[in-house]
């Protein structure tokens, strides 16, 4: 008997998520494919994928906003035609790919359960613009949604509070970081010379590193603190004034610019530091604050990033970032100043980060996931 069909669509593939993609397409109970838009929007991360991955591109062109790249490709519904799939998990990042997915629901003549995919919560959507016509779609496509897929509680949180009836029709599957980040780091004594503060992400304004600059100035000008440096791990566009802000302060030998490092270096850069900083205006997850924790860092993360419900249950810290800028600088800066000025503190706060954090296993995520297409 043939097996039924089940497509995954989604944008590029990412690391974090290359064991689900294997698991999903090496099922006994279906047959799954994955459609990709692309297999790379510039980064460094995939150009080719696993033998054991069934996958197609969609491809067409792309649209950059605030939520990232948005495809805009017109060949979906041909290959959900040409695949006839009984089940299509979808990430609602594009109306072109919900529409089609949409049509191909309408016209075929076999029922099409629809899964929703999403990473959105409510701070993070409150923040979008079109914020009411965005509104309006997403309920349409709910309406025609089975189950969702949230990536988090507080995005479970907001696709339940935009429709009564998808109430009990959701499922959480954390984004994990990569199976090498699982591996046991070695234990984490304190340098008397230097503690080190860290930061990986995108130098984009949304990411708010100016705050981490801004905090470390108030640092620097504290004599009740020991010895400290910030390591700013990434590149972007706000790459230029973030270091004009670090010659103005006359910090330029406490923080340090590494760019963009991947592989082995982020990793090194992970075991290097104690203390994790990721503060944010907006972020629907932010995996790096997972895999900080799982190399024993204290993570001290603004509410508005996803992953700050990790956080909160795994001890870390999470400022309140509701108020004005100058406070949420100073929180940062008081934060940091206690962590830094209590060293057995903050060897209790990553031994329970890193356990926290160990305790979400990949393994356990893609069974999360795979529970909503079975």
């Amino acid at each position: 008997m043939k097996k039924p069909v089940i497509v995954y669509i989604t944008n590029i593939p990412v690391p974090y998520r290359y064991q689900l993609y294997q698991s999903f397409c090496s099922s006994n109970d279906f047959e799954g494919w994955i459609l990709f838009d692309s297999l790379s929007y510039g980064e460094t991360w995939a150009t080719s994928m696993d033998d054991k991955v069934n996958y197609e591109i969609y491809g067409g062109q792309s649209l950059s906003g605030e939520t990232g790249k948005t495809p805009l490709s017109l060949k979906l519904f041909r290959q959900l035609w040409r695949k006839s799939p009984t089940v299509i998990i979808l990430s609602e990042f594009s109306p072109l790919l919900v529409l089609q997915t949409l049509l191909y629901m309408l016209v075929t003549r076999h029922r099409v359960n629809l899964i929703s995919m999403t990473d959105e919560n409510r701070a993070f959507f409150d923040r979008l613009s079109w914020k009411r016509a965005r509104l309006l779609f997403r309920k349409l496509t709910l309406r025609f949604v089975d189950k969702c897929i949230c990536c988090s509680e507080s995005s479970r949180e907001h696709i339940e509070a935009l429709t009564q009836r998808m109430k009990g029709r959701t499922i959480v599957s954390y984004l994990t970081p990569e199976s090498c980040y699982y591996e046991k780091p070695a234990a984490k004594e304190l340098q008397p010379v230097q503690i080190n503060l860290l930061t990986v992400c995108r130098l984009v304004e949304l990411k708010r590193v100016d705050r981490l600059i801004q905090a470390a100035k108030i640092l620097d000008e504290s004599k009740d603190v020991p010895n400290w440096r910030l390591t700013i791990v990434g590149d972007g566009p706000e790459e230029p004034r973030l270091k004009e802000m670090v010659r103005r302060f006359g910090l330029e030998e406490k923080v340090l610019f590494q760019g963009r490092l991947v592989g082995e270096k982020v990793h090194q850069a992970y075991r290097d530091a104690n203390i994790f900083l990721l503060t944010s205006d907006q972020e629907v997850w932010g995996v790096v604050v997972h895999e900080a924790m799982l190399n024993g860092l204290v993570p001290v993360v603004t509410k508005a990033v996803g992953s700050s419900e990790l956080v909160l249950k795994g001890g870390g810290i999470v400022i309140d970032d509701s108020g004005e800028e100058s406070a949420i600088v100073g929180a940062i800066a008081s934060t940091l100043q206690s962590l830094l000025s209590n060293p057995e503190k903050m060897k209790r706060m990553q031994r329970e980060c890193l356990k926290y954090a160990g305790n979400i296993t990949i393994a356990q995520e893609v069974a999360s996931y795979l529970s909503a297409v079975l």
